[in-house]
């Protein structure tokens, strides 16, 4: 068979944009018609809404899973816009050149898949953590609710720390669920979410959980409460510790009523014994803990060996 001749002419390929000075990378791109990420003021991260709607479809049916690491947070982050605020304040304002270093760590970790001009606003978005530049917050699993409520049996729940919605989307399936955040924008996003999946088991309030009690009955209580000051709600914080659980021990009596059996919540092992003396002085007896998002669910006993633990713990009411 004869050799074909080459033809001396280089394949068609992608262009591999190569950094060098503004001007020059500015020219490329304009040659190319691409958008310099590095240019862009507001970044943006949503999702449309068929795969919102795919997500919701693919958690519905599932059982609820204390050791799962999955997360629903398409649907979250494209209706809590303020979800990712500071890290868009950060890009925008972009101090000593942050968004050169978060491009850069971005294409170092993403240099098999992707190159610069390829970059989504979803990628610089979320190399503000990986980077180590903006920790930022973290997204509770819809099966650990589901979880729960499956294991003790539970029809209602009151959550007076409600958040982004991940609750809301595990908790779907009970008769009754009462939603309570004192982020006006938090429950309005999560308002959206209901409104989008058509989600009607949800009453919403926004409250200060220290002072406030619903209206309904309910069976339990079930929230996830702020890790102190480790993540910044509303441009929030607590003044001290002592202030934090000053907050805490309000919060417990105001959810606490005579239909409640259980009163649980998931935090970290650093206020884990703190927030559990605080329950008990209120009268809740302790039933078990269980760490979440782990391969193998375990009790309480190997708690202090586990430095970025986050532990389910339940109480039962008097």
């Amino acid at each position: 068979m004869p050799k074909l001749k080459k033809s001396g002419k280089s394949p068609a390929r992608t262009p591999q944009l190569i950094r060098q000075t503004d001007a020059d990378y500015a020219a490329t791109h304009n040659l190319y018609g691409l958008v310099d990420i590095r240019t862009k003021d507001d970044l943006e991260y949503t999702y449309t809404i068929a795969q919102q709607k795919r997500e919701f479809e693919l958690l519905e049916p599932k059982i609820g899973d204390i050791n799962s690491k999955q997360s629903s947070n398409r649907i979250v982050l494209s209706n809590q816009p303020h979800y990712y605020e500071i890290e868009k304040n950060m890009w925008k304002d972009n101090k000593n050149g942050l968004r050169g270093y978060i491009v850069n760590n971005r294409k170092q970790h993403l240099d098999k898949y992707k190159n610069e001009y390829e970059l989504t606003d979803k990628d610089i978005l979320r190399g503000f953590k990986i980077s180590g530049k903006h920790i930022g917050f973290t997204h509770f699993n819809p099966l650990w609710a589901r979880w729960y409520v499956e294991r003790y049996n539970i029809d209602s729940i009151y959550d007076p720390c409600g958040g982004w919605g991940h609750r809301l989307l595990g908790l779907s399936k009970i008769s009754k669920y009462i939603y309570n955040d004192f982020d006006q924008r938090t429950v309005d996003g999560c308002k959206q979410i209901t409104a989008l999946l058509g989600i009607t088991n949800t009453t919403f309030y926004c409250k200060d959980s220290s002072s406030f009690t619903p209206a309904e009955t309910y069976d339990s209580v079930f929230t996830c409460p702020p890790y102190y000051n480790t993540e910044t709600y509303n441009n929030k914080t607590f003044k001290s510790k002592d202030d934090y659980y000053n907050w805490w021990d309000k919060t417990v009596k105001c959810s606490l009523k005579p239909t409640v059996k259980f009163f649980s919540y998931v935090i970290n092992h650093i206020y884990f014994e703190k927030l559990q003396n605080i329950c008990e002085k209120n009268g809740l007896v302790y039933l078990a803990d269980f760490q979440v998002g782990k391969a193998l669910g375990h009790f309480s006993r190997s708690r202090h060996k586990m430095s970025k633990a986050e532990y389910l713990v339940v109480y039962k009411n008097k």
